[in-house]
């Protein structure tokens, strides 16, 4: 394979990616090519010393999802990252590898959800308890300080729930953060083993 066709397949096989992030791995791998042929190789033994393509363009992927998993610009690509992390299970290795994520990704989610959902509904329902509570202790003849105490007990609970709710929607997007790079670090040593 000579230079022309080693680039044109890179740029092919990295076609799901941006078009300025392939165009700075076509213009690398260009520049480590032609360095090896100024050194006196072919073009087609340069382009055999770099190893399988295949490989190549496994680490290449790794590598992009997880520098852009590292990138400051927080533009929620976690779930882009996963769809194409498991575009790249393709070998045997890395398939089982992919959908353990998936399933583990798939669950956090789901028990995420649930977490957020059922402690914010809980500091909801107690705020709007309070009136209610209120209105019929006050019917009842309960003494105020009863009253008092009921509803600082209700609002002490309240603000948990929401406290909960907060906790577990920072801490949420932390762990599904540290999950993707654990992800990511997981692809990338089993490829780096392969070779």
């Amino acid at each position: 394979m000579n230079k022309k066709e080693f680039l044109m397949f890179l740029c092919d096989a990295l076609g799901k990616f941006d078009r300025e992030e392939v165009e700075k791995i076509r213009f690398y791998y260009d520049e480590l090519i032609s360095d090896k042929v100024e050194s006196g190789l072919s073009e087609e033994e340069a382009v055999a010393s770099l190893g399988d393509i295949k490989n190549i363009v496994d680490t290449v992927k790794t590598d992009l999802l997880v520098d852009r998993s590292k990138s400051k610009n927080k533009n929620n690509r976690g779930l882009k990252n996963a769809v194409l992390l498991l575009g790249i299970c393709a070998s045997p290795i890395l398939l089982p590898v992919g959908i353990s994520f998936l399933a583990v990704f798939l669950v956090f989610i789901i028990v995420y959800a649930a977490l957020l959902l059922s402690f914010g509904i809980s500091a909801i329902a107690c705020f709007l308890g309070v009136i209610p509570n209120v209105v019929g202790m006050s019917i009842h003849s309960f003494a105020f300080s009863d009253i008092i105490f009921s509803t600082g007990t209700i609002l002490f609970v309240a603000g948990i729930m929401l406290l909960l709710t907060i906790a577990t929607y920072y801490g949420g997007g932390k762990l599904l953060h540290g999950i993707n790079k654990i992800f990511g670090l997981t692809i990338r040593k089993i490829i780096g083993g392969k070779e």
